[in-house]
């Protein structure tokens, strides 16, 4: 397991919501396991491979993170988006499902402060 989800050490000496701020803070994403069940990854990967033809690959410079020139700046494939997972009808549930999820909820509050939206600032 790498740094970036080992996080027992952590987990002994501080509250979990410290440790989860903290590797938000450090890693920029959190890895928060058993939120969806085998079945709802597998209708997410599902959803996502009915619409992988609508994915859009984008390789602007500023996307990488990173100045052009040096070893971490990449020369592989730019970033594929995919969008309006919310508009998809019936193959939006899980992804819907995850906006609420009572592990989910305090985390995002966490980042995005109380009473966030998708569609703009609280």
């Amino acid at each position: 397991m790498d740094n970036a989800t080992d996080v027992s050490s952590l987990t002994k000496e501080y509250p979990k919501e410290m440790t989860e701020e903290y590797l938000f803070d450090l890693n920029g994403y959190l890895i928060v396991r058993g939120v969806l069940s085998p079945e709802e990854v597998a209708e997410a990967n599902r959803a996502i491979d009915n619409h992988a033809h609508e994915m859009v690959e984008r390789s602007d410079g500023a996307l990488r993170n990173a100045m052009e020139g040096t070893k971490f700046y990449g020369q592989g494939p730019g970033r594929k988006d995919l969008g309006r997972v919310l508009e998809w009808g019936k193959e939006s549930r899980v992804f819907k499902s995850i906006l609420a999820h009572p592990r989910l909820v305090p985390i995002f509050h966490g980042i995005l402060g109380q009473g966030y939206r998708m569609d703009h600032l609280p």
